[in-house]
C-alpha cells in the first residue's frame, strides 16, 4: 500500500474490499498489502497495461507474480461475490492477467512469469512455478527437505517447469547456519530446470551472499553446472 500504484488503483476503485466496504488490508509479515479485484473487468485491463507499461516495456523479460493464494474469506469482490467461493479461482486470473499482457504485447517468446500459486487452469498460463521459501533449517516439514516433496508433486501435476529459489525467507538461523543452507540450496537449484537466486527478507542480516568468497565461488561453480546440463 505504499507503492505509487495503490493510490491509482484505490482512487479508481478497483481493490478487494472488506465488508464495511474499504479496501481489504492484509497484514504479511511485516508489509502491509491490498488485493486487486481481478473479478473486475476495468481492474483487470488496468493491471494488464500495468504490466505491459512498467515491465515488457522497459526491457524485462521475466518477473514474479506473487500473492495469487492470499485472498481473505470475508473479503467482498465485484458484484458483491463472497470471496470464499473464490480463493482458488483468484490464483488462476491472476495467471490469466500476466499471460494475456504478455500475448497482447506480442512477447509470448520473449516473457515468462513465475508464481507459487494455482487452481485448475494455472499450469497452462504460468511459464514456471517456485516453491514458497522455506526456513533455514532441515525439518522435513517446514526447512529444505521439503522442497524435495514439493517437487516430485508439481512433476506430477504437470508442472515441471519448477524451481525452489535459494534463499530463505525469515532468516532465523545463525549466520554459520545459513551460510550451510545457502550453500545446499544451491547444490538443489543447479539440478532444477531454473537456477535463480533471490534476496533474503532480512538482507541486512544475511552473511554476504556476493562478498563472501565461499559463496560467490559455489555459486559460480553451481551455475556452470547448470549452464552445461542445458541440452539435457
Amino acid at each position: 500500500i505504499d507503492s505509487r500504484l495503490y493510490p491509482e488503483a484505490s482512487g479508481l476503485g478497483f481493490m478487494v474490499k472488506n465488508e464495511a466496504g474499504s479496501d481489504y488490508i492484509i497484514q504479511n509479515g511485516a508489509a502491509s498489502f491490498a488485493l486487486l479485484d481481478l473479478f473486475n473487468p476495468d481492474a483487470f485491463s488496468w493491471i494488464k497495461r500495468i504490466i505491459k507499461k512498467e515491465l515488457l516495456d522497459s526491457g524485462m523479460s521475466g518477473w514474479i507474480a506473487d500473492m495469487g493464494d492470499i485472498l481473505p474469506t470475508g473479503a467482498v469482490l465485484h458484484g458483491c461475490i463472497d470471496s470464499s467461493m473464490l480463493h482458488n479461482g483468484y490464483a488462476d486470473r491472476w495467471a490469466l492477467a500476466n499471460r494475456e499482457a504478455i500475448i497482447e504485447a506480442g512477447k509470448e517468446k520473449e516473457a515468462i512469469f513465475l508464481m507459487a500459486s494455482g487452481w485448475t487452469r494455472a499450469s497452462s498460463l504460468a511459464s514456471s512455478f517456485f516453491s514458497k521459501p522455506r526456513e533455514e533449517n532441515w525439518n522435513k516439514k517446514t526447512g529444505l527437505p521439503g522442497l524435495i516433496p514439493a517437487a516430485i508433486s508439481m512433476g506430477f501435476s504437470g508442472d515441471g517447469l519448477w524451481l525452489p529459489g535459494m534463499a530463505a525467507y525469515s532468516r532465523l538461523a545463525k549466520k554459520t547456519k545459513y551460510k550451510e543452507y545457502l550453500i545446499r540450496r544451491m547444490e538443489l537449484s543447479a539440478f532444477s530446470p531454473i537456477f535463480m537466486i533471490n534476496e533474503s527478507m532480512r538482507i541486512k542480516k544475511s552473511p554476504g551472499q556476493w562478498s563472501d568468497q565461499e559463496l560467490t565461488g559455489h555459486f559460480a561453480r553451481l551455475s556452470h553446472i547448470w549452464a552445461d546440463m542445458a541440452t539435457y
